[in-house]
């Protein structure tokens, strides 16, 4: 896409791969190349932040259902589907899972990897239990409300409060 920008609003011209061509009755941008579509965005639109790929770090992982439904209410079914997906990618990608807990309608994890290959794994994991478990429950649409977080934990102290309140959790929701 070649940017260019107006007063308000930034443009991002797509052209097609015969781009040095001009074919007769179509529109061309001032690049003298054939547009193809254009998409706008707004200014103020803020992008993703970069996620942090330290090879070694610990992260403690949360994620959450759509609109906090109670999509992964726990039965002996649902808990195998996600033991499942949780072994297949282990064995898949280069992380370690220090510890984990999934509650009805979030999760929590604390992981690591050599190769800083957490979003891969995420990403396994995310699209894994909601078409899974999704297809078991019968759920259509979205699953999860929005992209994982991933705060790095940088001291002793802070992987012990991570710990606790990963392994009291269960207490903290009374189950």
């Amino acid at each position: 896409p070649i940017p260019r920008r107006s007063a308000n609003i930034i443009t991002f011209v797509f052209v097609s791969q015969s781009a040095t061509r001009r074919r007769p009755g179509r529109t061309h941008c001032r690049y003298s190349l054939p547009c193809v579509g254009i998409a706008r965005a707004s200014p103020a639109a803020m992008p993703r932040p970069i996620r942090m790929n330290t090879p070694h770090q610990l992260f403690f992982v949360t994620n959450r259902t759509f609109q906090s439904r109670l999509l992964m209410t726990p039965s002996p079914r649902v808990n195998g589907l996600i033991g499942g997906v949780l072994a297949r990618a282990l064995h898949r990608y280069d992380v370690a899972l220090h510890a984990f807990v999934f509650l009805s309608n979030h999760c929590h994890l604390i992981v690591s990897s050599p190769t800083g290959s957490i979003s891969d794994f995420m990403g396994y994991i995310e699209a894994n239990i909601a078409k899974e478990v999704g297809r078991h429950i019968g759920w259509r649409g979205h699953f999860w409300e929005r992209r994982f977080s991933a705060e790095p934990i940088l001291d002793d102290a802070a992987l012990e409060r991570r710990l606790a309140y990963i392994f009291a959790h269960e207490v903290k929701e009374c189950l």
